[in-house]
């Protein structure tokens, strides 16, 4: 029953971020009861040695540490910077100034971008392998082509949807829960049903079946427990590599690709690591792979305070002002938030493209204030 003291505590932080998030911030859900709420329910089942991981050592420990308390930091810092108004659980989107028209045309060119998009990967996997490898063989495709890289392009899309719906409509604490459990299982279903289709399940690990801590009725949870928790121990694998700093080109990782265009002798760094044997193989170190990676224990603090006073800033901007683009880039850097305990998905393209994309968006779909003002 010891055993099981550090995981009670943790779930119960947990549970208490989003406590603290409906009391002092607005609403259950925000960028802060994410980012608490995931790191602390991690860490609570890392503790409960399911796995027989590779030790974590206080170095290590220092710096998820160090990351919670920054991050806590930079979120008072907005908090106090713009001394929000407290809101009724729902953002009362100014609908009035949107364009249903204009904004239903962002909805037709996007989905047919996404179907060219997706015509051009079975155009690919058909030329590389034939479409026939879908059924038998579909590791190879994950292997030969990029568009098919990871599962996580599912739960961007989903989450970042859900934490947009989330702040626009009418909750209720059952409702909210209910919700959330549904949208719960629909990811779990999916991460089961890609992961048997890609033969990534936990008896054809050999390395995580002899670490294992638990009786064969629950070996079907080891392959999302490794994921939610694998992370930790692979952080001070990595640590125990001594990387070369990068100096800001994996923070800032966009606008280092955009300067190698102009200076071609800039070294572009990988983004995606290398495996480190944990004991099964693991490439994610929790977000801090970036910020330490380039400046050390600084960007430990620096790195998760300065991402946590901007989004902070964004979600309190929300409240207040109820436009589309906050709400929009609220949903997208919570998505970041939800997976921060294995990567860093707000250094990387995609977040900073859409962020940038979504500005144009907003102003198109945006009827201009004077044109409201007569009528």
């Amino acid at each position: 029953m010891l055993s099981l003291v550090p995981s009670m505590i943790l779930l119960t932080l947990a549970l208490t971020s989003v406590w603290v998030s409906s009391r002092l911030f607005g609403h259950p859900i925000s960028p802060f009861s994410i980012f608490y709420g995931v790191w602390f329910f991690t860490l609570a089942l890392f503790f409960l040695r399911w796995v027989e991981y590779t030790p974590v050592r206080g170095q290590a420990w220092q710096l998820i540490v160090l990351n919670l308390a920054s991050f806590g930091f930079g979120w008072i810092l907005a908090y106090l910077f713009q001394r929000p108004g407290m809101s009724n659980w729902k953002i009362e989107l100014a609908a009035e100034r949107l364009s249903p028209q204009r904004l239903r045309k962002v909805i037709y060119v996007s989905f047919a971008l996404g179907m060219v998009g997706l015509a051009e990967f079975l155009r690919r996997v058909q030329g590389l392998l034939g479409l026939g490898t879908y059924l038998v063989a579909p590791h190879e495709i994950r292997e030969a082509t990029l568009f098919m890289e990871d599962r996580t392009r599912f739960f961007f899309a989903l989450l970042w949807a859900g934490y947009v719906l989330v702040h626009v409509c009418r909750w209720n604490t059952r409702k909210l829960l209910a919700t959330g459990l549904v949208l719960t299982a629909v990811l779990a279903l999916q991460f089961f049903v890609v992961a048997a289709w890609l033969g990534k399940v936990a008896i054809n690990n050999s390395v995580l079946m002899e670490a294992t801590n638990i009786s064969v009725p629950f070996f079907p949870l080891l392959t999302p427990y490794m994921y939610l928790t694998g992370s930790y121990p692979a952080l001070q694998a990595y640590l125990d590599t001594r990387p070369d700093s990068t100096a800001g080109a994996m923070t800032f990782y966009p606008a280092h690709k955009v300067l190698r265009l102009l200076n071609p002798s800039l070294k572009v760094p990988e983004i995606v690591a290398e495996p480190v044997a944990v004991p099964s193989e693991v490439n994610t170190f929790t977000w801090l792979h970036q910020f330490y990676t380039d400046f050390g224990v600084a960007g430990v603090i620096l790195g998760p305070l300065g991402v946590a006073f901007l989004s902070g800033l964004i979600y309190f901007h929300m409240l207040q002002t109820k436009d589309f683009y906050s709400l929009y880039a609220n949903g997208l850097i919570s998505f970041g938030f939800t997976l921060s305990f294995m990567v860093n998905h707000l250094t990387a393209g995609p977040v900073w493209y859409f962020l940038a994309v979504g500005i144009p968006i907003a102003r198109y779909i945006t009827r201009p204030v004077p044109a409201l003002a007569q009528r």
